[in-house]
């Protein structure tokens, strides 16, 4: 049986492009798994210090959606500074990046803590 010869050319033929992409998105998909995986941990651990407060004190007064809010911004903030620190091969850009991420992360704390802004979202 006579197998045809298929030509090799310089641009890939589209299958070949839906595999390349879907295997990038795999590894984008290991990669965020990963992630979580060394983050999770981090973020209970952090989330832990206004639980115990709450029991030894009553200046600490956190609701179950604020400890969801904060994990969210935990994970969010430390999802977002490790990408950077993969992805990004500049230091200077990598220091810059970072330091932006951890002060956008400060503002919105401060803002859901006591208002600094004045927003709907502030707390009292």
């Amino acid at each position: 049986m006579n197998l045809p010869i298929i030509p090799q050319t310089k641009n890939p033929p589209k299958v070949e492009l839906i595999y390349r992409n879907e295997g990038m998105r795999i590894q984008m998909l290991y990669f965020l798994l990963n992630m979580m995986i060394k983050i999770l941990p981090i973020v209970g651990l952090l989330l832990l210090i206004p639980l115990i407060a709450m029991q030894l004190t009553d200046e600490v007064n956190w609701s179950f959606f604020d400890f969801i809010i904060m994990g969210a911004l935990l994970t969010i903030t430390g999802l977002l500074i490790g990408i950077i620190l993969k992805k990004v091969k500049s230091y200077k850009y990598k220091k810059v990046l970072i330091v932006t991420i951890l002060l956008i992360f400060l503002l919105i704390w401060a803002e859901l803590a006591v208002g600094l802004f004045g927003t709907p979202f502030a707390g009292n």
